[in-house]
């Protein structure tokens, strides 16, 4: 089916095979992702819009008082979807997901007093696994890597992956096989943070090897995860 695009500095939604403008009125967006060739979700902000008809229209869907509304990534795969981004305490955590493709979402079980998730991906082969990466806070201490579920998204389990760099994106082919970036970049607080780091996992994430973590001004936090294998992870001007 025809593949989508965000196009968040115009806060719209494209078809990639001859560019069509088929919704501008959604707000910055932040995450697509589509179910089948018809029914799909996008994310902002804010808001959370559903789509049946393969994005010629769009309908905002309600979300509960007690989930986040700040979101950073969305995923879609079969009946189930799950976004995720900040949570602020165990009331609020930092993901809800949904097991009707999309039409309401409920907030997971997660009892952080705060996370924040920055990418989730389905793992294929299995229905209603899903895998995000990100970091989060309890009574324990604090912790940075993945958290799994097997339940459509409605508990998680958290792995740490060793190491104090920011885990940003992560994809895992398979039940036990993954791989996850990572890093950090420049900002108002430390002009000089460049680095790129990224791991890897043969038991479902439990353990983790760390194959790269390059601290250079050449590298590139912003990494990313094609789906089942590492795909431009830049650093030291290498790719």
């Amino acid at each position: 089916f025809e593949a989508l695009f965000v196009l968040a500095a115009f806060a719209c939604v494209v078809r990639c095979d001859d560019w069509v403008l088929v919704a501008d009125n959604l707000g910055p967006l932040v995450g697509v992702s589509f179910f089948d060739e018809n029914v799909g979700i996008v994310t902002g902000y804010q808001n959370v819009h559903r789509t049946t008809d393969g994005g010629a229209t769009w309908q905002e869907i309600e979300i509960g008082e007690l989930q986040t509304t700040r979101y950073k990534d969305v995923c879609a795969a079969e009946k189930g979807a799950v976004i995720a981004g900040v949570g602020d305490s165990s009331f609020m955590p930092g993901s809800s997901y949904s097991t009707n493709a999309g039409e309401n979402f409920t907030s997971t079980e997660e009892y952080h007093l705060r996370q924040i998730w920055y990418d989730v991906k389905p793992i294929p082969g299995e229905a209603g696994f899903f895998v995000k990466s990100g970091f989060w806070t309890n009574l324990l201490g604090s912790g940075q890597g993945v958290s799994i579920s097997t339940d459509g998204g409605r508990t998680w389990v958290d792995h740490r992956w060793g190491s104090d760099s920011n885990a940003l994106f992560v994809s895992f082919p398979t039940t036990q096989l993954g791989w996850l970036a990572g890093g950090e970049s420049p900002d108002l607080f430390n002009t000089s943070a460049y680095r790129a780091t990224l791991g890897h996992t043969t038991d479902g994430g439990r353990s983790w090897t760390i194959l790269h973590d390059i601290f250079s001004e050449c590298a590139h936090a912003h990494t990313y995860l094609t789906h089942g294998f590492p795909g431009s992870y830049y650093y030291s001007g290498v790719a």
